[in-house]
């Protein structure tokens, strides 16, 4: 099994019920392609609490009991509730770390509603931390970064962060206790 879980691609075939794609679109999937869509938590939304099992984009196995293989397979088989459309302006291989870091990021900053008057606190540039500060700071929010050292202080700042404070010095965590 080869994980993958960022994917990104073109419609190839649609069974009969599928209403929102058609052969030709550009879609992405994330790191789920099929809930039970019955149970309390999916009919709320929160299919990632499905009582009967998500499925997950690789290395699962569907409810008929076939053998889920990711992003890096010939092609894979997902409910059209867990495809989004790509649209035209964006690169497919730029549009794929969206669909996990960038929901990773977006859906808490979105659910504690990120934005002017707000301060959010980006712990480490990683991949994670690159998309958090970008978000943070479209959605209005102040962005202080939070990372061992001043290495990555001007990427930071050129990704939208207003602040970046290095942790090395443990006063820090005193100084910045409380404000986020």
């Amino acid at each position: 099994m080869v994980p993958g879980h960022e994917i990104a691609g073109i419609v190839k075939a649609v069974g009969p019920d599928v209403k929102k794609f058609a052969v030709g679109d550009r879609v992405g999937v994330g790191c789920f392609v099929d809930s039970c869509g019955e149970c309390e938590y999916c009919r709320s939304g929160e299919e990632q609490f499905c009582t009967k099992g998500v499925i997950q984009t690789y290395n699962c196995l569907d409810y008929d009991g076939h053998p889920t293989y990711g992003g890096y397979s010939q092609y894979i088989v997902v409910k059209e509730d867990f495809v989004v459309r790509i649209p035209d302006s964006l690169n497919l291989d730029a549009a794929s770390p969206l669909l996990c870091a960038g929901i990773t990021t977006y859906s808490p900053l979105k659910h504690w509603n990120a934005g002017p008057g707000k301060k959010i606190a980006v712990v480490g540039m990683g991949g994670l931390g690159h998309v958090a500060i970008q978000f943070a700071h479209a959605m209005g929010a102040e962005v202080t970064v939070l990372s061992r050292s001043l290495n990555k202080q001007e990427e930071a700042l050129r990704f939208g962060a207003d602040h970046y404070v290095a942790t090395s010095d443990p006063t820090v965590f005193i100084e910045l206790a409380g404000p986020f």
